[in-house]
């Protein structure tokens, strides 16, 4: 089952994300969601994949279980 994870951001990055989360409707922990995932795969990739052990597939499949029920105002 996914884990909940808190996370300071400075105000203006946090301005940016709400922004591009509204533009794409899109939850808050959707769209970190999918930065993380990229940042992981693109250091995955860097790293030739020996470094991780979650793997992408884990982190989506993970997230097909409850990722679309959130809500923006719900997310964090």
């Amino acid at each position: 089952m996914p884990k909940k994870v808190l996370i300071a951001l400075p105000p203006a990055m946090l301005e940016q994300v709400d922004f591009i989360a509204q533009c794409e409707h899109r939850t808050r922990s959707d769209l970190i969601r999918e930065a993380l995932r990229r940042y992981l795969d693109n250091f995955r990739r860097q790293q030739g994949g020996a470094h991780l052990s979650v793997s992408t597939m884990e982190v989506s499949e993970n997230y097909s279980t409850i990722g679309a029920a959130s809500t923006p105002s719900s997310s964090t």
